[in-house]
């Protein structure tokens, strides 16, 4: 794959979408590491330093756990609003990564201040962090937001609520069947 885009790179009309160059960057970091992903972002041109380019970088410095670098990357991103769910997404994950549920929290806060609806997996990254201190409360505000939206909720929800617990495991999934029924 990476041969590839070194053709395209040598080649006399290279027709490069930002789609294009986000792809080859998560190609440079997984096969030369992340200093050569950041070297390979830097020579992008502006032009095509998009969104999912920007969010391919937030990815490479997740990957690696570099908080630093990738709260830098997000505000990069906050500043023109360019900031999506998806980007909200790969740092919230890197706080339950580090252990900073504080940080996750103020994440979720500001995604909803600033309008920007979760998905599917926003809300499951923030039910598998509160499940695993246990903090029922927290774990309370994703699942109802889920319940309001039938396209985010999934069975396996009420699963990682209720932990280990078989018990109360069976009691959910024959509650959810009759509620489908």
């Amino acid at each position: 794959m990476a041969t590839i885009y070194e053709w395209i790179d040598n080649s006399e009309h290279p027709y490069l979408l930002p789609g294009d160059v986000a792809v080859r960057q998560y190609l440079v970091s997984k096969a030369h590491g992340l200093e050569a992903a950041e070297k390979y972002f830097f020579s992008i041109p502006e032009n095509l330093r998009a969104s999912c380019v920007y969010v391919a970088l937030l990815n490479c410095y997740t990957n690696a756990k570099s908080l630093r670098k990738a709260e830098g990357t997000m505000q990069k991103m906050r500043d023109p609003g360019n900031a999506n769910v998806e980007a909200y997404n790969i740092m919230m994950n890197l706080y339950v990564k580090m252990g900073d549920l504080q940080k996750l929290h103020s994440l979720v806060l500001e995604m909803e201040d600033k309008g920007i609806t979760g998905d599917a997996f926003s809300y499951t990254i923030c039910l598998n962090a509160y499940a695993s201190v246990p903090d029922i409360k927290e774990m309370e505000k994703p699942l109802m937001k889920m319940e309001v939206d039938p396209r985010l909720i999934e069975w396996n929800a009420y699963t990682v609520a209720v932990g280990n617990n078989r018990p109360a495991k069976i009691i959910f999934m024959v509650l959810v069947i009759n509620a489908e029924h």
